[in-house]
């Protein structure tokens, strides 16, 4: 790096405005700082919490160890990694910023710890739109919050702009696009081979199901691959060398997560909400996930039912739980660990403070204040 290189890299741009809004969603909090436009290229910038909701267990780990004066530690238990799966930010599925009559559509939207080195660019744009007029109030969370602990997002749109939209004196409607949505459950569960039975649960937001687990019983995993492996079709797509390294590094992979001549557990399920459940292994999820040297691994296995209904007429849907166990296992102690449900795309209003000035000034070194 050099100055030359550094002039060259530095945020430009042909007109900013200043927003200042907080925006919320489940008791996460984001700041929309501003918008710059370049050329005919708008850009939007958000702060977003990049702390984990409190409660869960990276939350109470994260407290235990400032207490001790700790650092985090790097590697988590497969359940810490999952525990904050129904955190989400206001702008994670955003898809376009609509402002009075004009349509913004996103082309990227992309998220990065503020505090990083890499951001340095980002944060000579950010101190240029404090010299603007944005600030945040001494009292809000991010104030005195350490950068490690704030996300940056950067939403890029692709509709070209003459000017900047005036959020002041317009509507502004944020639509979100389609998504897959998980609710945590973390249900303790026996699950037995053979055996039928009902686990209530509830999501935080009120809603009540049931999971009628109809059928539980060992999937001898390495068979089923064989037999995916016989169809013809596989070398329609590539040569038989091919086909062979692809198996290859398939069982390699394989081999890691379930050694042959050891099983999966299947579970077989309805549920009264229009929505799919996972199971885990309890023990599985208090362990650190495994360092891979294959080429794949098949966390996410699914399992689809012969049957397309259940017998309480609802349709039957499956999940394999993703830990090796003998051929000739009874029983598992697991956990009904969340519920996913698909949410359709969906639009709401925000509005920004009628006191907050909205503030347009042009590129670094002939900012006007």
């Amino acid at each position: 790096m050099n100055l030359e290189l550094m002039k060259e890299a530095m945020p430009d741009w042909d007109e900013a405005r200043v927003i200042g809004l907080d925006v919320e969603t489940e008791g996460r909090i984001s700041h929309i700082v501003g918008m710059i436009r370049q050329g005919h290229q708008a850009k939007l910038y958000v702060l977003e919490d990049a702390e984990p909701a409190e409660g869960t267990v990276l939350a109470q780990k994260a407290a235990m160890t400032a207490r001790q004066g700790e650092p985090l530690p790097e590697r988590h238990t497969n359940r810490e990694s999952f525990s904050h799966i129904d955190e989400r930010n206001f702008f994670d599925w955003v898809t376009a910023v609509i402002v009075g009559e004009q349509e913004l559509l996103v082309e990227s939207a992309v998220s990065a710890c503020f505090g990083i080195p890499d951001n340095f660019l980002n944060w000579l744009l950010i101190y240029e739109l404090m010299k603007a007029g944005w600030s945040l109030p001494e009292g809000h969370p991010f104030w005195r919050r350490d950068w490690e602990r704030i996300l940056l997002k950067e939403v890029v749109f692709r509709t070209p702009v003459a000017a900047l939209p005036d959020w002041n004196k317009n509507e502004v409607r944020i639509r979100h696009g389609e998504k897959w949505e998980h609710h945590l459950l973390e249900l303790p569960v026996r699950l037995v081979v053979g055996q039928k039975q009902e686990i209530p649960f509830a999501l935080k937001d009120g809603r009540e199901g049931i999971c009628h687990v109809s059928a539980v019983y060992p999937i001898d995993v390495w068979a089923e691959q064989e037999k995916q492996f016989s169809d013809p079709r596989y070398l329609e797509i590539m040569t038989k060398e091919e086909f062979e390294q692809h198996k290859q590094k398939f069982y390699q992979g394989l081999q890691e997560d379930c050694p042959r001549g050891m099983c999966y557990m299947g579970v077989e399920y309805e549920c009264t909400l229009d929505g799919n459940l996972t199971f885990y292994d309890s023990a599985w999820l208090e362990e650190e996930p495994p360092v891979h040297r294959g080429s794949v691994t098949i966390r996410m296995m699914t399992l689809k039912p012969d049957d397309p209904v259940g017998p309480h007429g609802l349709p039957r849907r499956g999940c394999a739980i993703q830990t090796p166990v003998a051929p000739d296992v009874r029983e598992m102690e697991a956990e009904l660990f969340f519920y996913t449900e698909r949410v359709p795309e969906w639009e709401e209003a925000i509005s920004c403070p009628a006191s907050r000035i909205v503030t347009q000034v042009p590129s670094p070194g002939r900012l006007l204040i």
